[in-house]
């Protein structure tokens, strides 16, 4: 019975390190909230002012975005209208897979968006 529940045991680390290292990984290589925070704040600034940098819009990026998962690479979640007119990635000068964007028409946040 020992030796059965070592091995269980054994195999249930492998399984966490194998779910759990990955993520530190990625969520080392993110910035910190208020970092965010303050990316998001400089970028609205810039756009403001005319001087966009439009980071992360190359050939490359493009590229990452259909073989990558955006969650290894977005740094912020943000819930907006529909309304084209509000352009997120554009106000804060983010590029391709910088932002998760949860675009939802009335201005309403439900269990489906919050959820996302």
């Amino acid at each position: 019975m020992e030796k059965n529940t070592m091995k269980i045991f054994k195999i249930a680390i492998i399984f966490l390190a194998c779910i759990i290292i990955p993520q530190l990984t990625v969520a080392s290589s993110k910035p910190l909230p208020n970092e965010v925070i303050q990316i998001l704040t400089d970028g609205n600034q810039r756009f403001i002012t005319g001087n966009s940098k439009h980071p992360n819009t190359g050939t490359k990026r493009f590229s990452q975005a259909g073989t990558e998962n955006q969650g290894n690479h977005a740094y912020a979640t943000i819930i907006t209208c529909s309304d084209s007119r509000v352009p997120v990635e554009r106000i804060f000068d983010a590029g391709v897979m910088d932002t998760f964007v949860i675009r939802v028409a009335g201005n309403v946040v439900d269990t489906d968006e919050a959820g996302s």
